[in-house]
């Protein structure tokens, strides 16, 4: 009987060197959460402080439309000078020309905003998760927290039990039951 109080002792012990291991490795997955959690706002605030406008792919778009456009204004001079074309008909050709790339221009913006919102909904799913992963490690936490303190009352009620079954518990004047089964009354 006394092996089954050595045995309830060593499994408190493992409880408590359990709860601290398992507070260890808790603290360092939130320590990597949060590592994660400053990437991706430093992720999102670099993607929204990004002009998307002066991107490679953008600025080939625009510099391929001006050289089209300078293209047609000299072929619209050199026709003018040839067939008398009016001013008129030049200046709304002129302003034709001025509207599409305007409306290049605008079509970019708009594309850029698109991309800043997808980059938003990318932080946001990413953010959604990395909650997601701390309430599921809290809830973790808190079931090994009930299992240690289960098996905590299931040893110091083995020790109880083992200490009654031995009558240590008598010899240490702590109370218990005698052969009949009656209480043993402490003096005091």
């Amino acid at each position: 009987m006394i092996g089954a109080a050595i045995g309830a002792g060593l499994s408190i012990a493992s409880a408590i060197a359990g709860g601290i291991s398992s507070a260890k490795k808790n603290r360092e997955a939130r320590a990597l959460q949060e590592q994660e959690r400053r990437r991706n706002r430093e992720w999102y605030d670099a993607e929204m402080a990004k002009d998307y406008t002066m991107r490679a792919d953008y600025q080939n778009v625009l510099r391929r439309q001006r050289e089209m456009y300078n293209e047609r204004l000299n072929n619209l001079a050199a026709s003018q000078a040839v067939t008398g074309a009016s001013d008129a008909s030049v200046a709304a050709e002129k302003e034709a020309i001025n509207k599409a790339v305007a409306d290049t221009t605008s079509n970019m913006a708009a594309m850029s905003e698109q991309a800043k919102d997808r980059a938003t909904d990318r932080y946001l799913d990413t953010e959604s998760q990395l909650r997601q992963q701390q309430i599921a490690g809290l809830q973790q936490e808190g079931a090994n927290i009930s299992q240690a303190a289960s098996a905590g009352i299931q040893a110091g009620a083995n020790i109880g039990g083992a200490l009654d079954e031995t009558g240590l518990d008598k010899a240490l004047g702590i109370g218990g039951t005698d052969s009949s089964g009656n209480d043993i009354k402490q003096d005091k």
